[in-house]
């Protein structure tokens, strides 16, 4: 699998991406205490995005390039947290927070948070050699906090990510058709979204949005490090993913800010139509 074109993606990406707000400094409440100045979480470089449906898009693409029919198809993203964050980005000291998904708490440690999150995008259109079109419209994300560190990786039967305490949860933003280059192996993704659960008892004062970013490998390739595959995730199974399947795996590495003040509303979510255009560029090629 040809592990090329990363920059021109990039740079397609970079140039749609307007000025992003600094993040604010909040309170969130766990097993340490009253930890602040925070501003967000640092995820695991060993999370996992996958699509559902992207097959069936595809085989809708007609000579033409267009998709019609059922064109649809869905990103989920599940993570734990590696670490807490402050303004800037930089990690808060947060000694309880257990960032081995091993079923158990480790020694002094007493706390974890995960988060499970989709997305749902429409391919419009596919141009060989150049890229793919996509609206990307409606999705959500939860994250927990969780005193029994259920987390799991369990050898690829991923469990423990939606138990616990919804400490907050939202909404992406919606984009018009977007067009990008193809990523055939790695990429970055960027989005915005809204914060519509807060549970104030852990985090205060009001969040009213949120950016994540994310590095994306696709799976497998020689670029993945320490990730483990997952086969199902809290008893969902995944269907069969690689070169030769229609579906794309990706190990991915995120970092999510959270802000006083609503998101431009215009704010672009750049890159995640990535994963489906390296997809689309997999079959293509292969098939």
């Amino acid at each position: 699998m040809q592990l090329s074109k990363i920059a021109a993606a990039l740079a397609v990406s970079a140039a749609a991406v307007v000025s992003l707000p600094a993040s604010a400094a909040f309170t969130i409440t766990n097993a340490d205490g009253a930890l602040t100045p925070f501003s967000g979480f640092d995820w695991a470089s060993g999370g996992s995005a996958w699509t559902t449906g992207l097959g069936t898009a595809e085989s809708n693409v007609g000579a033409g390039g267009s998709c019609s029919g059922a064109c649809s198809f869905t990103i989920n993203y599940v993570a734990w947290a590696g670490n807490l964050t402050k303004p800037g980005g930089a990690s808060m000291a947060a000694p309880g927070l257990d960032s081995d998904p091993n079923g158990a708490l480790n020694a002094s440690k007493t706390y974890e948070y995960t988060i499970k999150a989709t997305l749902t995008a429409t391919l419009l259109n596919y141009i060989p050699g150049f890229g793919a079109q996509y609206v990307i419209g409606a999705g959500a994300w939860d994250i927990y906090y969780d005193t029994t560190g259920s987390a799991n990786l369990g050898g690829g039967t991923w469990t423990g990510f939606n138990d616990g305490t919804k400490v907050l949860g939202g909404t992406w933003s919606t984009l018009a058709p977007q067009i990008f280059n193809l990523a055939t192996g790695s990429g970055m993704i960027s989005l915005t979204g809204a914060v519509t659960y807060q549970d104030f008892t852990h985090v205060a004062p009001a969040i009213a949005g949120t950016n994540v970013s994310s590095t994306l490998q696709l799976w497998p390739s020689t670029q993945i490090t320490d990730f483990t595959p997952p086969t199902s995730v809290d008893g969902v199974g995944l269907p069969p993913y690689g070169p030769n399947d229609a579906e794309a795996l990706f190990q991915a590495d995120a970092n999510q800010a959270f802000y006083a003040v609503p998101e431009p509303a215009s704010m672009l979510l750049v890159g995640l139509a990535l994963v489906g255009a390296g997809a689309v560029s997999r079959r293509r090629r292969q098939g």
